[in-house]
């Protein structure tokens, strides 16, 4: 009698190229989650760089104060994705909705606190706001 243990898995090479594709973007996923979480706490040319000063610039000016979550929502959808590969598709439209949410947010409530609301929330908050 074979023990369900002692059954050799279908598919080895399959299986294993499946864990590289899944490693290897889950770390590339991670490495441009660190560098813009870097560009956006040190916007600096040199701390960032040209690339990353540019970036945390366009992102700032595109989101406001609302680019700092883009870094949680990122890590938080890799982590998901290492949970289970299924439904990225809803889990990423949730994560648009919400930030857009949050930067639509930000803009309101310097808008009542009469600060400038593309500071806050950037032109997409601004935008959605009005």
């Amino acid at each position: 009698m074979r023990r369900a243990y002692a059954k050799s898995s279908k598919g080895g090479k399959k299986a294993k190229q499946d864990i590289l594709l899944l490693a290897l973007r889950w770390v590339v996923g991670f490495a441009g989650t660190l560098f813009l979480s870097w560009a956006l706490i040190f916007p600096y040319p040199p701390y960032s760089g040209r690339i990353g000063a540019g970036l945390a610039g366009q992102l700032f000016l595109c989101f406001g104060r609302g680019a700092y979550l883009l870094p949680i929502l990122l890590l938080h959808g890799l982590l998901q994705y290492v949970h289970s590969a299924n439904g990225w598709l809803l889990r990423a439209l949730a994560s648009a909705f919400s930030f857009t949410a949050s930067c639509t947010l930000m803009a309101v409530v310097a808008g009542l606190l009469r600060a400038d609301s593309r500071w806050a929330g950037g032109s997409l908050g601004a935008a959605m706001a009005s």
